[in-house]
Order: structure tokens, then C-alpha cells, then sequence
């Protein structure tokens, strides 16, 4: 039986929420509400009960999780002496569901700053109107300092010219270590912003630049939407193939975002909660960051004149990345997991969780040929098999070895090619992940930021405590709206 704290509006407060929100106007009987203290589990089963009820991916499951943790990241980046925050891309094709996944966001606007589309220029200015230049404080960097930054659609704006989107991600680069200066004619700024970010790209989008990522240093982590199967596409269709249907799904869309905002807004009052992890689990996900740098290492090529004259360009050395700074985005983002799921500790659902996240950060040539060792990781292959997998052709084959060698993902033992030692774990299969099975027992949940000692000043609490104000009214619009 879950704990409650009992408390009551007085008139002061009551105000208050009137004028902050309307839907407070002309409501009678919420004087009196019920808090439990330990409401994300069973909150977060409901989530999950209404994803299946409105989206027919299995990803967005695992995809609504994670965008609720970025946006809740940005309180644990901020803490600390060297931000790292989260960045995400959601990856996969068109209708596969992740756009739906960064919406669910859109109900928490305290905390989240969505846009669809943006310039290359976006996060500072230095227009002029009359010999002023704009306030610091109205600069997009400073807006979104300890907020989500949420971008419905990157696709359009990967596609344009590419000096544009190089513009753009060397600034990101700059950004992610929590300050921008910026020099130009007419005087210079430097503004400090720390925040989280999340987006949606296709794979075809993103190809193009991959590589240009890695060699400005990665800064991005990605989530990949798989194809929808033929019978999550029929699901989905049976979700909206009458006006009756399609309506209904539309009002659970509405308790979806609801929900989810709820959830988040009490994660950002939580995050100091998290205990530390156990080392098992630190060293599985030192394990994964190093994974993902060598995944993500770059090669320094030449060109090398041919007997036929013409050039070839040659690997003469390649660029490694260090995976400090993805080890601290890694755990940063299983700890805000763990905070969604309940939990005051990290567990192997979270790293779980994490695994297909490890594997499609690294370059996609890279994983899509690695994936023939994944099927028998403590089994070595031949190269044989490896082409057959791969349908590519024999010389592409060699070449790909041989970068994945020089990478260390791979080895070569007694004439076989074999999963690195030292990567072994993550080449193991992934464990189907249940959301529903793998909520904790209620011996196990965090503590829930609780109202104790509101007093007889239940306004100056309110105003003093942002996070308790909008979860409160969440609650009440979802009692008023959405009970039967």
C-alpha cells in the first residue's frame, strides 16, 4: 500500500493556479488531494499501457522511455563540474514512430523547448536594430540553458546544403561543454547554457554525415527505430481504420503526453536521488563507451597513384576517440532511466536498455557488418561466412576486416575471425526487454519527492516548489478530463 501525504489549497494558492492555468476555473471539490509517494511505476505501466494503445511499434516503448530520461538528464549535466549532457538522435524511416516518441514531450513545455525546423545560426544572434543588439537573455542558447532542446525533424534541415549542417554541428561541438563565445565584426559574445537534446533524422539523412560527426569528436548518441514489421503495420492500421478508432486513439494520445509530463516533471525535482551503481554495472558501461569510440574512430587516408593512373586513397593513420566523454553520457542517461523506471539504482535492465543505443552510435558500415559476429559471439567465423552475411563482394569484405581490426573490434585467431576479447559482452545477443515485467517490486523504488510541512501558507510553498505546482495540476486536469 503506497504511503500518501494529504494536503489542502488554501485561497491564496488556489488563486494562484487560476491565473497560471485555466482550466482551474470553475472547478469545485479538489480542495482535499492525495499524493502517493511511490506513483512512477504503476504511472509508468499505465504509460506503457497506452503506447500500445496508440502507437504499434515496439520501439516507441523502449523510444518513450528514453526521451523522457534526455529530458530529464539536464539536471544531473548541470551538476556537474564538466557538463556532458545527453544528446540523442532517434534514427529510422519515415512513420516509425520516433517523431511520436520526442511529441509525447510537448505536455512539459516548463521543460522542454521544442522546434521544428532551425538555421544554421540559431543560438546566438548578433543582428543589430538601431545600434542595439539583442538582449543575452533572448539569445536561444540562454533559453535553453537547463532545458530539453527538442527538434521534431532534423531530415529537412540534413538534407540542405552541407556547409550549413557543418555549421551547425561544429557549434553544437563548441556548445556541449557548457559555453559559446562568439567573435565576429560588429563585437563578440559568450553566453553559458547547459541542456539536453533529442531529435528525429532518417537513416539516409544522417549517412551523409556520420562521418564528419566523428572527426569533429561525437557528441551525439543514436536510438534506431527498426523497420516496422508487417503485423505492427497491420496493428497500426486496426488502431485508426474507422473515425470511432481514430478518435479514441487521439484522446489517448492526449492522456499519453499528460502522463508523461507528469513523469517527467517529478524526475526533475528527483534526480539528486540516484545512488551510485554497483561496479559490475560502472565497468559494463565503461565496456560500452569504449565500444562506441572505436566504433566511431576515423581513418586519416592519402591518395596513392596506380599503375592505371589514377589515385586510390590509402588508411595511413586514423583518428581515435577517448570514451571519457561517452562514458559520462552513458551514465548520466542509465541513471535518469533508472529514475523513470523507479529505481534508486542502475540494473542490468537499464543497461539493457542502453545496448541497442551502444551499437548505433558507431559508424553504420561498421555495425551492419558486425552483426555476423553477434549471432555466435565465443565463436570465431571465417571469412566465408562473413561475406555471405554481408552480400558484398570479396575485396570489400577484406577491407572491412581490416578496419575493423585496425578499430579492435575484431581479432584473428587459429584462422578465424573472432569477436574482440575485451568486447565480448556486447557482442552477445540482446535479451528481449519486457516493460512490463522488468518495473521494480515496491521494496525496491526511490524515494518520491513527497509534500510534508506545507503549513497554513500553501501558496508560498506552491511558488517556491515549480515542479510540485505543475505535477499537482497535471494530476487534477487528468482527474477532471480523462475520469469516467
Amino acid at each position: 500500500m503506497n504511503s500518501v501525504s494529504e494536503f489542502r489549497l488554501d485561497e491564496a494558492t488556489r488563486q494562484f493556479l487560476k491565473s497560471k492555468f485555466d482550466f482551474f476555473e470553475g472547478m469545485e471539490g479538489n480542495d482535499d488531494v492525495i499524493v502517493p509517494e511511490s506513483a512512477r511505476p504503476e504511472r509508468l505501466a499505465e504509460i506503457h499501457n497506452l503506447i500500445g494503445q496508440t502507437l504499434s511499434s515496439q520501439d516507441a516503448h523502449t523510444g518513450i522511455e528514453l526521451a523522457m530520461a534526455v529530458a530529464a538528464s539536464v539536471n544531473i549535466s548541470k551538476r556537474s563540474a564538466t557538463p556532458n549532457p545527453v544528446w540523442m538522435l532517434f534514427v529510422g524511416g519515415p512513420s516509425s514512430a520516433k517523431t511520436a516518441c520526442v511529441e509525447g514531450l510537448e505536455g512539459a513545455s516548463e521543460l522542454v523547448h521544442f522546434v521544428s525546423d532551425q538555421t544554421e545560426n540559431a543560438f546566438i544572434s548578433m543582428y543589430r536594430h538601431e545600434g542595439l543588439k539583442m538582449p543575452d537573455e533572448k539569445q536561444l542558447l540562454a533559453r535553453l540553458d537547463g532545458k530539453c532542446y527538442a527538434i521534431r525533424d532534423l531530415t529537412s534541415f540534413f538534407s540542405g546544403k552541407a556547409e550549413r549542417v557543418h555549421k551547425w554541428l561544429g557549434d553544437m561541438t563548441s556548445i556541449f561543454d557548457g559555453k559559446f563565445r562568439k567573435e565576429t565584426g560588429v563585437g563578440e559574445l559568450e553566453l553559458k547554457s547547459v541542456f539536453s537534446t533529442i531529435a528525429c533524422i532518417t537513416p539516409a539523412a544522417l549517412n551523409t554525415y556520420q562521418k564528419y560527426m566523428a572527426s569533429v569528436g561525437g557528441r551525439f548518441l543514436f536510438f534506431p527505430f527498426q523497420p516496422l514489421t508487417d503485423d505492427e503495420q497491420y496493428a497500426g492500421y486496426q488502431l485508426m481504420n474507422t473515425s470511432e478508432k481514430k478518435k479514441l486513439r487521439d484522446e489517448r494520445l492526449v492522456q499519453l503526453r499528460l502522463l508523461m509530463a507528469e513523469h517527467m516533471i517529478e524526475l526533475s525535482s528527483m534526480t539528486s536521488h540516484c545512488t551510485l551503481e554497483s561496479s559490475h554495472i560502472t565497468e559494463r558501461l565503461w565496456n560500452y563507451a569504449q565500444f562506441i569510440a572505436a566504433g566511431r574512430s576515423v581513418d586519416i587516408t592519402e591518395p596513392q597513384a596506380t599503375e592505371f593512373g589514377k589515385d586510390r586513397y590509402v588508411t595511413v593513420d586514423q583518428q581515435e576517440e577517448g570514451p571519457f566523454r561517452v562514458f559520462q553520457q552513458l551514465l548520466t542517461l542509465a541513471q535518469c532511466l533508472a529514475l523513470v523506471h523507479g529505481r534508486s539504482v542502475i540494473t542490468l535492465h537499464e543497461t539493457d536498455v542502453l545496448l541497442p543505443i551502444v551499437w548505433g552510435s558507431i559508424r553504420s558500415n561498421r555495425s551492419r557488418f558486425l552483426q555476423a559476429f553477434r549471432q555466435t559471439p565465443y565463436q570465431g567465423v571465417t571469412k566465408d561466412c562473413i561475406g555471405h552475411g554481408n552480400t558484398v563482394s570479396e575485396r570489400q569484405v577484406s577491407r572491412l576486416i581490416s578496419d575493423a581490426m585496425t578499430c579492435g573490434l575484431i581479432e584473428q585467431r587459429e584462422g578465424r575471425y573472432w569477436a574482440a576479447t575485451k568486447f565480448v559482452k556486447v557482442f552477445e545477443p540482446a535479451r528481449t526487454i519486457n516493460h512490463f515485467q522488468d518495473l521494480p517490486p515496491s521494496a525496491e523504488l526511490s524515494p518520491r519527492y513527497t509534500i510534508n510541512n506545507i503549513g497554513g501558507s500553501g501558496g508560498g510553498f506552491f511558488r517556491q516548489n515549480p515542479p510540485v505546482i505543475l505535477s499537482y495540476c497535471l494530476r487534477v486536469y487528468r482527474r477532471v478530463h480523462f475520469s469516467p
